[in-house]
């Protein structure tokens, strides 16, 4: 009966670190995924901000998700925050995908 019940705690053990492990998979690939639309947002804006000049407050961007229009202001705040985000849980998840790995080696 020993034998049965370590075998069942060492079955839930290893689907528990497998689960964690997809959990902190989806979570790197969004921040990835994330940090590269914002990358590509911020291009958009800089080439925004280049081409208005001296109009630099009359510029709008409209975020296409969000559906409101910004002033650049406002937008490379958004985009900055949404790129220190992307890269936080990037790093986050993938410290903690590594000591999850060490571990389970």
């Amino acid at each position: 009966m020993d034998v049965a019940e370590s075998q069942h705690e060492n079955s839930q053990r290893e689907l528990l670190v497998s689960m964690t492990k997809r959990v902190w998979l989806v979570l790197l690939c969004l921040a990835c995924y994330g940090f590269g639309a914002f990358s590509v947002t911020a291009d958009e804006l800089y080439a925004l901000a280049i081409s208005c000049g001296n109009t630099y407050a009359k510029c709008t961007y409209q975020f296409p998700l969000i559906s409101h229009r910004f002033n650049l202001w406002d937008s490379w705040v958004m985009v900055f925050t949404g790129l220190g985000t992307s890269f936080f849980v990037g790093i986050i998840a993938l410290v903690l995908l590594a000591s999850i790995f060490e571990k389970s080696a």
